[in-house]
């Protein structure tokens, strides 16, 4: 059964193969929400520089309709500037909750002075 739904006690999920994802409907919303924040807060972080340039022309130049000096901007200046940023805030992120996981502790990794 590839790509059909699965229900288990308490959660839906997603069958693909033998892979399976339960989710919580309030995870998978939050989770959602969470991405479409990230890539409004990436093309804010395109747009905004020395110059003003409209997310509609920053949207254009991603998927490559945009090819004059403001494409050149984006594409080549600013574009990996926010995602070297973007992709070490995921790897901080990373690390930190495998670091909470390891240590079994739910709030952060610190030392006890007892």
């Amino acid at each position: 059964m590839t790509g059909a739904a699965v229900r288990a006690p308490g959660r839906t999920g997603v069958r693909i193969g033998p892979i399976g994802l339960a989710w919580r409907p309030r995870v998978f919303w939050y989770t959602a929400a969470s991405l479409g924040l990230v890539l409004v807060l990436v093309v804010l972080g395109v747009a905004i520089g020395s110059t003003w340039i409209a997310p509609g022309i920053v949207l254009r130049s991603l998927v490559g309709l945009e090819t004059g000096p403001d494409g050149f901007i984006i594409t080549t200046l600013r574009l990996p500037r926010v995602l070297t940023g973007a992709l070490v805030g995921l790897t901080l992120g990373i690390a930190g909750a495998l670091t909470q996981t390891f240590t079994r502790n739910p709030w952060a990794p610190r030392t006890s002075s007892a």
